[in-house]
């Protein structure tokens, strides 16, 4: 039977146990406070302290609103010491330029020294190789392709199979013809595609040097496929020329045609810079 008394203990530890938990949640109460206190001031302090962790990002900004300077013969952005009217880059090109005529004429071709001025009128020896890629700068074109004739003429003494230094010339220096008059370069060194530009590629450089020149059967397989897989029907809509089975069938009949596409890529991927 429940007396008195044990309502009297049952309320006193009833009210023992509210007090309790009112005392706990009060503690709890307070300290979510104290943590939303804590989190508002290190919120409200935050944006001092990355300021402070960044003295240098308006200096940052500055130095690339720079206006840059730009060669008024060539449109090359200069990053030397500039005075006078042609940069360094002018001079390479004019080394370049002469190079590469000494060795187009060294081959006795007839009709050589109309191809030599087409070229010199169409820009070839200024134009850039590319807009965004390998070469993108003003007379890279010309750059990349005595480095293919270089890189060639370095490995040719450990290949078993050998092109005569006059195809080498040809196809080193008429492979990529079809890229004269395919960049816009505007006077503050800015480098676009011409978009009115034919389509294609290997078989444009075909096209414009049989305009002046004979070619061998060689040399036009080794211009055609110069590429390699990236102007192939499979990889490139851009380009699209040939098939891979097509591609695979020229290299197993010559390997001299996969060799010159090996140093196209080696002078593009590891030689050429990009700006």
């Amino acid at each position: 039977m429940v007396t008195l008394d044990d309502f009297k203990d049952v309320l006193q530890n009833t009210d023992e146990k509210k007090i309790d938990n009112t005392l706990e949640k009060s503690a709890e109460t307070s300290k979510e406070e104290t943590v939303q206190k804590e989190t508002t001031i290190t919120e409200e302090v935050k944006p001092e302290v990355q300021k402070e962790e960044n003295p240098t990002e308006g200096l940052k900004q500055e130095d690339n609103n720079e206006e840059k300077v730009v060669c008024k013969k060539c449109f090359d952005i200069v990053t030397e010491d500039f005075q006078g009217t042609e940069c360094k880059r002018c001079n390479e090109i004019a080394d370049n330029r002469e190079k590469i005529i000494t060795l187009l004429k060294s081959t006795k071709r007839e009709n050589i020294d109309k191809l030599i001025q087409y070229m010199d009128n169409r820009g070839f020896f200024t134009s850039p190789a590319s807009s965004k890629y390998h070469g993108n700068y003003p007379g890279a074109l010309s750059e990349h392709c005595l480095n293919i004739y270089n890189t060639f003429k370095h490995l040719q003494p450990f290949l078993d199979a050998k092109l005569e230094e006059e195809n080498l010339i040809i196809c080193a220096f008429c492979h990529d013809l079809c890229k004269v008059g395919s960049y816009n370069v505007t006077q503050d060194g800015k480098i676009s595609y011409n978009k009115e530009h034919p389509k294609g590629h290997a078989l444009i450089s075909l096209q414009r040097t049989k305009q002046f020149i004979e070619l061998t059967d060689e040399e036009k397989q080794i211009i055609t496929y110069h590429m390699g897989m990236y102007g192939s029907k499979e990889f490139s809509v851009w380009s699209s020329e040939y098939s891979l089975k097509e591609l695979g069938d020229i290299y197993s009949q010559n390997k001299i045609v996969k060799m010159f596409y090996f140093c196209d890529d080696l002078s593009a991927q590891f030689l050429e810079k990009m700006k």
